[in-house]
């Protein structure tokens, strides 16, 4: 299977792309081909797909990025017909299989806000969705992504994307998936496991990492989390180089 990253050159050049590809290597329960559309690390010998960033004047350039990477993506020939989509931050912590990963989850807790460039576009994407019909969950969960080329071209043509900015992976999972189940947690009386932890801020002790990580398949954790003692987790969970490096 082909687990395709976004990558942007940045000051630690790449350390959490590294040990994100050497858990899907670690973890993924099947042959992991890894591509990256974007900028390339100067460590990294995988399969590289040229896609230079334009400069960042605000957030929503951040957006816009995304979304011309992965209509890059739709339609370039070297991306297999089916492909995982995964962020540099995030990593697989147990063997994980294929269908594991195709297995529809949202966030049945979001509430809709409107402070964040963020929220705004969940609120758009919804918008959009609902005059088509379709319904409303929430899939930005930061959890890897099953996509099939096909249908992103066919989601593309009714969304007018790229050139209205919407959330494609709220877009393709509510035009695609059904009957999804929450990423972990308690839900409506029913618990279910915690296939996708995050880490919402910085850990005090590697033994915290531990801890909150327990049990869970993914892990995912905001910006501010990345500090010392998660990069030592890091480095300790998924010491051993791979093929792409």
């Amino acid at each position: 299977m082909q687990f395709l990253y976004f990558y942007i050159l940045g000051p630690d050049n790449g350390t959490e792309l590294r040990h994100s590809i050497r858990s899907v290597v670690q973890n993924f329960q099947g042959e992991a081909k890894i591509t990256v559309i974007g900028e390339r690390p100067d460590w990294y010998r995988g399969h590289f797909i040229d896609c230079p960033s334009k400069k960042r004047r605000n957030e929503r350039d951040a957006f816009l990025d995304t979304q011309r990477k992965i209509h890059v993506a739709s339609t370039h020939p070297e991306m297999d017909d089916e492909f995982v989509w995964i962020m540099d931050d995030v990593y697989l912590l147990q063997p994980v299989t294929i269908e594991d990963l195709k297995t529809p989850r949202h966030d049945p807790w979001y509430k809709a806000k409107s402070g964040k460039l963020w929220h705004r576009l969940i609120s758009e994407t919804f918008t959009a969705l609902r005059g088509n019909g379709k319904p409303n969950h929430q899939y930005g969960t930061h959890l890897p992504h099953h996509i099939e080329k096909q249908k992103l071209v066919e989601l593309f043509r009714i969304y007018d994307y790229p050139k209205k900015l919407y959330l494609w992976e709220i877009l393709y999972g509510n035009h695609f998936r059904t009957d999804p189940c929450p990423y972990g947690a308690t839900w409506e009386g029913v618990t279910y496991p915690q296939f996708l932890r995050r880490i919402l801020s910085r850990p005090r002790k590697i033994s915290e990492i531990e801890a909150t990580t327990a049990g869970a398949f993914v892990l995912n954790y905001q910006a501010a989390c990345y500090g010392k003692f998660m990069k030592q987790w890091l480095e300790s969970k998924f010491p051993t180089k791979t093929e792409f490096e």
